[in-house]
């Protein structure tokens, strides 16, 4: 492993010295050195700095609050300890204000990882988003902007500085202490849908609610934030919703974080180190089970998500790698169930699997790289039914599910909740939304809801389910099919009744819920499916499959799939030719719903 170039110098015999002018270095060295610290930075990896913005405002002379402070310090110290270079500023003055964006925006380099956390009053004038300085002179919402850090200046200052990954993370929706010289009467924060492309933020409470202070020593919100961010190999989406269920729960349903925009790619505040498989062969005799097949640490920073195998069965796949494609950003059910598969497809074959989220065009691009690969069985595709559904509503699609693919086998599927406010009935509904035009949640409208009363109308969303289930709880749409874990958390509080679900289930979580719609022909399900590229033999084909056979009948596979809100399928839709059928057959049912 290189070490750093500071700690080299004796291999070197270079003298360096530093100027007055810390940028400039006089190097007294022979010319062969220059070649050797030319060579060394070519090969030296290359990470993308992670750089943070941490504020604490609580000193407010209209309203003190107790814990901002407290927040941003716990911040700075997790965030640290993360790898970030911090800077950190306790009670932002409004004389300060540009002086610390300019200073922090100075910092950032191109495809720097950003991350900036807020805590302290916010309010929205126009809906636009302020974070007040504990000295603003603020009499009416006209002082607002004199007064406060424009949220939307923030962000288009570390766009401008092509920041890679921009984070924002606001427990910033406590109460307005201004309000009274406000016209509007609006309360917290407004919804950001103009932010900068690849911006990704987390309110502490919906936009227009309220956040708790806390009873302890940091708020609600940043308490969740802090016990979840160092949880290791967790997407910073899953991660989210992670924060998001334990405020509501921990708030009794008070208080819901609310996530607005996406990322371009994957990130994680801590990655997994990588496991390798010791061995996949028989234990030699005098080896426990456990130790033969211990986990070994990668200390590779930011590495991915991989599973290698040292020695494997002889097989075509032993010890070779493995890559499975997931079409979309990390976080959602296509990739977690990957991440579930994985080190179960390398045990059963030998070999090395690495997970690869290749997000874009909504699939499209992932699904590209799957078709331009080698039919060789070592790169395969993780998709779901959003596959169809593309292929089907876009004419111009550079590529068609049935034939430009092969279907290896189902891996997975859960039913869909219908969901409305407690007291409504499906057959009153006038309204049903979804996560958009395309989505399972309007194919199930189509379908189920449609059914229960043909005049519904269907009402699209953008930024998907969350925005959709905001309005169904605020009475603003009527009905809503989605997936449980869109749906159950709000169940559970209260907020929502479960009417249905669209297919008998044995996950715990489900047990006992009415089948809606039985006679509708064909059931509508959340899918994972695994895809290969065509052209693949026979005889790969059959192994492949022999293994995805042999990783659902893993107990341990099956509970973690169950805790995902997933069944493991072992029909014959698990084979080739069984999900072939699949697939046709899920092709008709999106053409019958007429969703273009």
């Amino acid at each position: 492993m290189l070490k750093p170039l500071r700690s080299r110098r004796a291999q070197f015999g270079e003298s360096l010295a530093m100027s007055k002018n810390p940028r400039v270095i006089r190097w007294s060295a022979k010319p062969w050195h220059f070649l050797c610290l030319v060579m060394l930075l070519c090969i030296a990896p290359a990470h993308a700095r992670r750089i943070a913005l941490v504020v604490g405002n609580a000193a407010y002379a209209e309203s003190l609050l107790k814990n901002p402070v407290n927040d941003a310090r716990a911040m700075q110290a997790k965030l640290q300890r993360l790898d970030f270079e911090v800077t950190q500023v306790e009670n932002l003055k409004r004389e300060d204000i540009g002086r610390t964006v300019n200073s922090f925006a100075s910092k950032i380099r191109p495809g720097d990882d950003v991350v900036v956390f807020y805590a302290g009053h916010g309010v929205q004038v126009k809906g636009g988003n302020y974070l007040p300085a504990v000295d603003a002179k603020i009499q009416s919402e006209e002082d607002v902007p004199l007064n406060s850090l424009n949220l939307s200046n923030l962000l288009d200052r570390l766009d401008e500085a092509k920041a890679g990954v921009k984070i924002l993370l606001l427990d910033a929706c406590r109460n307005n202490p201004y309000a009274r010289g406000f016209r509007s009467g609006t309360r917290g924060l407004a919804r950001i849908q103009d932010a900068p492309s690849g911006t990704l933020m987390h309110f502490a409470t919906r936009p227009g609610s309220v956040a708790a202070d806390g009873s302890g020593d940091n708020g609600l919100y940043t308490t969740e934030l802090l016990r979840s961010i160092e949880e290791p190999g967790v997407p910073i989406e899953l991660m989210l919703k992670r924060v998001s269920a334990a405020v509501e729960k921990a708030s009794k349903g008070q208080q819901e974080p609310w996530v607005e925009g996406s990322l371009k790619g994957d990130f994680y505040f801590k990655m997994a180190p990588a496991v390798q498989v010791a061995s996949v062969a028989p234990v030699p005799a005098g080896v426990s089970e456990v130790a033969a097949h211990a986990p070994r640490v990668d200390p590779t920073p930011n590495a991915p998500v991989a599973m290698a195998a040292a020695s494997a069965p002889s097989t075509v796949f032993a010890g070779k790698k493995m890559t499975l494609i997931v079409p979309f950003v990390a976080g959602g059910p296509v990739d977690s169930t990957a991440k579930t598969l994985a080190p179960m497809l390398s045990r059963a074959l030998g070999a090395t699997v690495v997970v690869s989220n290749v997000p874009g065009e909504w699939g499209a691009t992932g699904t590209k790289k799957l078709m331009s690969s080698t039919p060789d069985g070592l790169t395969l595709m993780v998709n779901s039914g959003y596959f169809i559904s593309t292929s089907q509503m876009n004419s111009s699609a550079s590529y068609q599910t049935r034939s430009d693919v092969d279907a290896l086998g189902l891996l997975s599927e859960s039913p869909l909740l219908v969901v409305s406010r407690p007291g409504r009935s499906g057959t009153q509904a006038q309204t049903y939304a979804s996560a958009g035009s395309g989505t399972l949640s309007h194919l199930c409208g189509e379908r189920e809801l449609r059914a229960m009363n043909p005049r519904v109308l269907h009402v699209p969303y953008k930024g998907g389910s969350e925005p959709a289930v905001a309005d169904l709880i605020a009475g603003r749409v009527d009905i809503m099919c989605d997936t449980s874990n869109a749906l159950m958390s709000h169940v559970r509080s209260g907020k929502l009744q479960v009417l249905g679900i669209t297919k008998s289930s044995p996950l715990p979580q489900l047990n006992g819920m009415p089948v809606i719609n039985a006679s509708v022909s064909g059931e509508t399900t959340a899918w994972v499916g695994l895809f290969a590229p065509k052209g693949m033999s026979a005889d790969t084909l059959d192994r492949l499959s022999q293994a995805l056979k042999k990783v659902s009948e893993d107990g341990a596979y099956v509970r973690q799939m169950a805790q995902q809100g997933r069944m493991v399928v072992k029909d014959e839709r698990q084979t080739p030719a069984g999900f072939r059928r699949f697939i046709d057959s899920e092709w008709n049912k999106w053409a019958a719903a007429k969703l273009n």
